[in-house]
């Protein structure tokens, strides 16, 4: 055993050996000297890291004996700097089915790679696929999401599905972490505190990758608790975006403004060891994550209190990109329905309404994003190391503020992991300040707090109004009355009133007014009612009425924006037309006696649907009557009396009325909840066979031609011209009077001052079933795509979203993997509607599934 030599021994970066780094430099020189004599070697040179931050190299060359150390001042307390750099959580990638989670345990289904990575990629001993875990029955985060607090954990109501694009990804592969354990137990049996194990000889080069680094803004471990940290709502929305390099950005939308920072990661995973090594286990899933991330995302999100939240700003970590007060200073049709996002972040929409002058109007809003690279990589501030002639000022200066950074972080101040991240991106300033005079470190703490960094990104962004319109609907009309109300013009006053059975039934009642506008948008604050239907009420009358052609809602499908619009033209509502039927008064005028047949429409000319959507559009414009009458005198008695000689005749005719294959039309829009990028549209058709009914009324004419008369010889003699009362009156037999004729020579019989009395009845006989024939047809969208993947047809009056006079529709979906799994259900007790393609090992029948990791298979 050799003592150690006498050796040159540099100290760079300005830092100080500790105790136990001067012992283990000691040591690791005794072994270097033994290990050179016993090879016989001439030249040796050997890479060590220190025990509390930094490295060192021992080199023996041409004869010179050297100890070279790397060693930054700050780099010495190891409470500055608290990220867990080498703890990589373990992931579960499956499903958790949250109808069989009891006692405290989830109920949690993994994949066959997930299997193999709890065991550290062994050959053998595989855990079953089927696991109950304590570690997934995580409860509900009440600072970010109180509206679910009524779940028993935060996988029954926060799904992934609530955000768009990348979060959505995110958010599916950070809940496979769960709560993560106080202490590793890597060879634990239960897996309720294992962790991801690598080799000793992998985790120091991954040591050595990321010596040094500071995380920005984040400490790269997720949650203790579990529990999700990003939110989905209309006043706060997460997101992921990325930049050119493919870098990701966490992404925050709310009234302050839009925000970025980098998004939080777990280092180790950033590492070329870390995926050299899952690259040579062929872990498919953790592969996909660094394909598609760079790293494995942590799930934290940005600092909560305000104050951590400026501080990070000032770093120039956290970076501003847009005012939103436009758009907030709206509401929301639903605090559910967040920023939509495309694939990338570099497009959201969102929709919002306010009330003008009595009437409601939609806006609809786009922000185009513009994400840089940032100036180093993933955002981190990389050790320096201080040279020449200032290395002995710095290390006094950080030597100096270290009792009073020391102070802050016994106080947990949330001040001291920003000034330590300033301290290591701005060399220069730290330069700048260790060469002052007259250093008063309260001053100089001070200075690191208020020091405005330039952000380490140059991102941009715009927000602009890209619609905007009425959203309208005049209560008075009521297509069910007043369009079946027709003047027959009997007599002054007298009307006749026909009964119509209504149609287009919705959730058992009858579309009329504003609800045949029915578009419900999800209520996660409350669980007796999830919906929430929209007012389109306003002023009434035709003068105040306003045509809409508005988006209400609208999602990202990949980079496809789909909206659906709210439309109504007051043009092609028109009011009811006279009833172009013979009137039974003076009817040989109107011609009732001939016999006829004509085709007609008559009621109101209404919009049918108010709904229509990037995908479909079942708006159409009809009368609401399509009718053929047909006239039948049948038997005509003739009856002649005399007045003056003028001759009555009595009718009794039937007037049939076909009512043909009349129908209505109610559509609805339903956003289905659990699902931001999807929408559940129904259609509801009244259809009713061809009806006849016949009307029928006595009914006394006279005849065109009249006579006077004059008693000859006790009989009664035509005395002067014939008068005629014109063409409509009726005349089947011409003139059968002249002058001279007498009584006795006219056809027929009459009784002198004689009038027929008109029957004053009149009758509504139905000689054919009335046969309404009510159609539903459910289209969902859970794809983002015209997929219809929950179409469904049936009878009305089951109609599956109706449960208890309660909207109910939710959906799954695999939001990152190769599988890509959807379904929707509508009403609690109905059938899941699922895609037949690419169907996942993790789908049930009986219930929407909450997927976590990663779903390959």
């Amino acid at each position: 055993m050799y003592s150690p030599q006498p050796h040159g021994l540099v100290i760079e970066g300005g830092g100080k050996l500790t105790a136990q780094d001067s012992v283990y430099v000691d040591a690791v020189v005794r072994r270097f000297l033994n290990f050179k004599q016993v090879s016989n070697l001439e030249n040796l040179r050997r890479y060590y890291d220190l025990p509390n931050g930094g490295h060192f190299i021992v080199q023996y060359m041409g004869g010179v004996f050297k100890v070279l150390i790397y060693k930054n001042p700050i780099d010495e307390d190891k409470k500055v700097d608290d990220i867990l750099k080498l703890d990589i959580p373990m992931l579960f990638c499956g499903s958790i089915d949250n109808e069989l989670s009891t006692g405290g345990k989830a109920s949690i289904k993994i994949s066959s790679v997930t299997q193999k990575r709890l065991i550290h990629y062994a050959d053998t001993g595989l855990p079953a696929q089927q696991l109950k875990l304590s570690r997934f029955h995580v409860p509900i985060n009440q600072d970010v999401v109180p509206e679910f607090k009524r779940g028993k954990t935060q996988y029954q109501l926060q799904r992934p599905t609530w955000y768009s694009g990348a979060m959505a990804e995110v958010m599916q592969i950070v809940g496979g972490y769960g709560k993560q354990p106080k202490k590793a137990n890597f060879k634990d049996k239960t897996f309720e505190d294992v962790q991801m194990f690598l080799p000793n000889s992998i985790l120091t080069e991954i040591k050595k990758e990321l010596d040094g680094v500071r995380m920005p803004g984040y400490k790269g471990f997720p949650d203790v608790t579990g529990k999700y940290q990003y939110d989905y709502k209309f006043t706060k929305t997460h997101a992921v975006g990325f930049d050119p390099d493919g870098s990701p950005w966490l992404l925050q939308v709310s009234e302050d403004g839009l925000y970025a920072m980098p998004l939080p990661i777990i280092p180790a995973t950033t590492t070329k060891a870390f995926k050299r090594y899952i690259l040579d286990k062929d872990d498919t899933e953790l592969i996909a994550i660094l394909d598609r991330f760079k790293a494995l995302p942590s799930g934290e999100s940005f600092p909560s209190d305000k104050s951590e939240f400026e501080a990070w700003c000032k770093a120039g970590v956290i970076i501003k990109l847009c005012d939103t007060s436009e758009f907030y200073k709206n509401k929301a049709y639903s605090d559910a329905c967040g920023w939509s996002f495309n694939t990338n972040g570099s497009k959201c929409f969102n929709t919002c309404y306010n009330t003008e002058d009595e009437y409601k109007v939609g806006y609809s809003y786009q922000i185009s994003l513009s994400l840089m690279p940032s100036s180093s990589e993933f955002g981190w501030a990389k050790q320096v190391t201080v040279t020449g002639d200032d290395v002995d000022k710095v290390s006094e200066y950080l030597n100096n503020l270290k009792s009073a950074l020391d102070l802050l972080i016994s106080d947990n101040s949330i001040h001291v992991r920003p000034i330590l991240y300033k301290l290591r991106a701005s060399l220069d300033k730290v330069i700048e300040r260790a060469n002052l005079e007259n250093i008063s470190t309260d001053n100089e703490i001070q200075f690191w707090n208020d020091l405005e960094l330039e952000p380490i990104a140059n991102h941009s962004a715009e927000m602009t109004m890209v619609d905007h319109g009425f959203l309208y609907y005049d209560e008075s009309i009521d297509f069910y009355g007043s369009a079946v109300y027709y003047d027959a013009n009997i007599s002054d006053g007298d009307g006749f009133a026909r009964n119509f059975y209504g149609f287009a039934k919705y959730n058992n009642s009858y579309v009329h007014k504003n609800s045949s506008a029915l578009i419900a948008f999800p209520d996660p604050n409350s669980s007796d009612m999830p919906f929430r239907r929209f007012d389109f009420s306003g002023p009434t009358g035709e003068e105040n009425r306003k045509n809409c052609n508005t988006i209400m809602y609208g999602y990202y499908v990949k980079d496809v924006l789909k909206v659906i619009r709210y439309a109504i033209d007051w043009s092609l509502f028109k009011k009811p037309v006279a009833w172009p039927v013979p009137s039974f008064f003076n009817g040989a005028r109107m011609g009732l006696h001939i016999p006829f047949k004509k085709e007609f429409s008559y009621g109101w000319s209404y919009q049918v649907g108010l709904f229509y959507t990037t995908d479909f559009d079942f708006r159409e414009t009809e009368p609401q009557f399509k009718n053929t009458c047909q006239n039948e005198p049948g038997n005509i008695r003739l009856y002649a009396t005399w007045d003056g000689l003028n001759k009555y005749y009595l009718f009794k005719p039937k007037l049939y009325v076909t009512e043909s294959q009349n129908s209505g039309q109610a559509s609805a829009i339903i956003i289905p909840y659990f699902d931001r990028s999807s929408f559940v549209h129904e259609k509801i058709e009244g259809k009713r066979k061809e009806k006849t009914t016949y009307l029928t009324r006595t009914q006394e004419i006279f005849d065109r031609y009249g006579y006077s008369t004059k008693r000859v010889d006790d009989q009664t003699v035509v005395v002067t011209n014939v008068t005629d009362f014109g063409k409509e009156y009726y005349a089947p037999d011409g003139q059968v009077a002249a002058v001279g004729d007498k009584f006795s020579n006219l056809v027929g019989y009459f009784a002198e001052d004689y009038r027929l009395s008109i029957e004053s009845d009149h009758e509504l006989i139905d000689v054919s079933s009335i046969d309404i024939q009510e159609k539903y047809t459910v289209r969902g969208d859970t794809l983002g795509t015209a997929a219809q993947i929950a179409h469904q047809e049936g009878d009305a009056g089951d109609i599956l979203i109706s449960e208890n006079n309660t909207y109910y529709a939710d959906s799954c979906r695999v939001t990152f993997g190769a599988k890509s799994y959807a379904s929707i259900r509508l009403g609690k007790a109905s059938n899941v509607f699922k895609s037949a393609e690419d169907a996942t090992i993790f789908s049930t029948n009986h219930t929407n599934q909450n997927f976590i990791g990663v779903i390959n298979e």
